[in-house]
């Protein structure tokens, strides 16, 4: 069995991907909602919270588990070796594709992603030319978890928006990495406002990393829980 988790909606990105890349997968998806968002928590919270949805899920019979979630993701270094194996975070196998991508990367992520500089780190481990500009979004969590979606903006989220993609604009970047999963809701929103630049989805990059790996326990199971 598959287990994916992330702090809300946002991994369900990669559950989609997932099902449609392995659709004989027994998948379980966590959405560890009571502690959302992640992105505003300290470090040793934040590891206690990824140790027991790893601990969640294997209780679950889950083998192989994908953390949708780049905030869980920076900290995935910290956990105990016996606990971490199988355990695929979505950031590495991101800053692969972005280092040999392109020299001139934006992020967008967190407020914890962000201050961790995860994705800098690792993309100038494989690139030292690249440059990296980590643009803090963590607001625009809580906004699509509130409904916000591509072609369903309040005000509010429309003005959020538009400010985020002057940011990002004005670094210059010729590729965006989506650095937090609930951002690809409204991609198609950021995309019209940033039409020349590409993206990368860390979720759908994630996926298609644990897609690759044998996998056990196939069936015909798709659940998602709530708590």
């Amino acid at each position: 069995m598959i287990g994916i988790f992330d702090s809300g909606v946002g991994g369900l990105t990669a559950y989609s991907e997932l099902a449609r890349l392995l659709p004989r997968a027994d998948i379980l998806y966590l959405a560890d909602r009571k502690n959302a968002p992640y992105g505003t928590k300290e470090k040793d919270e934040l590891i206690s919270l990824v140790r027991r949805d790893i601990q969640r899920l294997r209780a679950l019979g889950a083998e192989k588990i994908l953390v949708a979630c780049c905030t869980a993701s920076t900290v995935c270094s910290f956990i105990p070796r016996e606990e971490a194996t199988g355990v695929i975070p979505i950031i590495l196998p991101t800053a692969r594709i972005a280092a040999a991508r392109s020299e001139k990367i934006a992020v967008i992520a967190t407020k914890y992603t962000v201050n961790s500089q995860e994705f800098t780190k690792q993309i100038r481990s494989l690139n030292e030319r690249a440059t990296v500009t980590e643009i803090e979004a963590g607001r625009l969590v809580s906004l699509v978890e509130s409904g916000a979606r591509d072609g369903r903006l309040d005000r509010a989220a429309e003005e959020y928006l538009d400010a985020l993609a002057e940011k990002i604009a004005k670094t210059g970047a010729d590729t965006l990495i989506f650095g937090c999963t609930h951002f690809t809701h409204v991609e198609g929103e950021l995309k019209s406002r940033l039409p020349h630049i590409s993206t990368l989805h860390p979720s759908r990059i994630g996926a298609a990393a644990l897609a690759s790996l044998p996998l056990v326990g196939m069936g015909r199971g798709k659940r998602i829980y709530t708590e």
